[in-house]
């Protein structure tokens, strides 16, 4: 349902079979050296979770750009332990802003009744602009006395305690480390689908803010 200017709902199905990064994103990783349809426990990233929230309150704040998500809460993981997972967002505009709440539940599937759980898996606030402001310079400070990373470049998915698939493997290495703060390189990820029947038109990115996390993982790591 759309009420322009007001409120939105949205439900969302989350398939196996369609949506390919549940696959590269499962916890235990690869369990199977023969049948690699085999694979962990399926569950969605934070940060695709995140985009999910952005897309629904987009539709409140039509021809505007996402410039932020702030106040991001997450109560539990989204797990795909059957064959799919159906997903109720609700969106509701800040009176006089251009903000918009946003909040995600699990709901039923057998079509007869919404079971919506009282609290949200996760909920947010998205910002929007007409369009981003200029980039500003980083004045964030550079690591002093750094530690060489134990971490070996070019390797960083090799038993490492990262269970992430093609898709997900951004970081080449971590160049910096210390009590404060870390520095790390970035690559492109590797080509492949995220989803089975269309090409993905993200609101952010959903992939580079996963990995921004992995480098608070291997941080705390060294």
């Amino acid at each position: 349902s759309l009420v322009p200017g007001r409120e939105a709902k949205v439900l969302c199905e989350i398939s196996l079979d369609e949506d390919l990064f549940l696959k590269q994103h499962t916890l235990a990783g690869q369990i199977a050296s023969v049948d690699k349809s085999l694979v962990g426990l399926p569950v969605t990233p934070l940060t695709v979770t995140m985009e999910i929230l952005a897309e629904v309150a987009s539709l409140l704040a039509p021809g505007k750009t996402v410039v932020g998500l702030r106040d991001v809460q997450a109560f539990r993981r989204l797990i795909v332990e059957q064959e799919n997972l159906l997903l109720e967002i609700t969106a509701r505009c800040c009176a006089g802003s251009d903000e918009v709440d946003a909040d995600i539940r699990e709901s039923a599937t057998d079509g007869t009744k919404l079971r919506c759980d009282i609290q949200p898996a996760a909920m947010c606030t998205v910002i929007f602009a007409q369009s981003y402001k200029a980039a500003q310079k980083d004045s964030a400070p550079m690591p002093v006395d750094g530690l060489k990373s134990k971490w070996a470049a070019g390797k960083m998915y090799e038993r490492t305690g990262m269970f992430h698939g093609p898709l997900f493997r951004v970081v080449s290495s971590m160049d910096h480390t210390d009590p404060d703060g870390a520095q790390a390189t970035f690559i492109g990820p590797q080509p492949g689908e995220f989803f089975r029947t269309r090409a993905p038109e993200f609101l952010i990115d959903p992939v580079t803010l996963d990995a921004m996390g992995q480098v608070v993982g291997y941080w705390i790591g060294d």
